[in-house]
């Protein structure tokens, strides 16, 4: 079993923490020192699978924004490396 990995924020800002949670934040902690509330925050951190999907789905989103098209002989090696080890067209 793989060990949990967690990611951490810490804010000042109270109207931030509905958008926070949507965004999967969960607040673990909150302390008021000097009058100002600090809320801690943490969740998971993706696994290294989600991490590349969320990074191909990024560069996938960006060239659509650039009106530029996504063809195989247009992807990078470590997309067609990726893809290929995931039972894909390596190109």
């Amino acid at each position: 079993m793989t060990k949990q990995r967690w990611e951490y924020r810490i804010t000042t800002e109270r109207s931030s923490l509905a958008a926070d949670g949507s965004d999967g934040w969960e607040l673990v902690s909150v302390c008021v020192i000097g009058g100002v509330e600090t809320f801690y925050m943490k969740r998971p951190c993706p696994s290294l699978r989600e991490e590349i999907t969320l990074s191909q789905r990024d560069n996938a989103l960006a060239q659509r924004d650039n009106g530029l098209t996504h063809d195989k002989n247009a992807l990078s090696k470590q997309d067609r490396v990726v893809q290929s080890r995931h039972g894909g067209s390596a190109g």
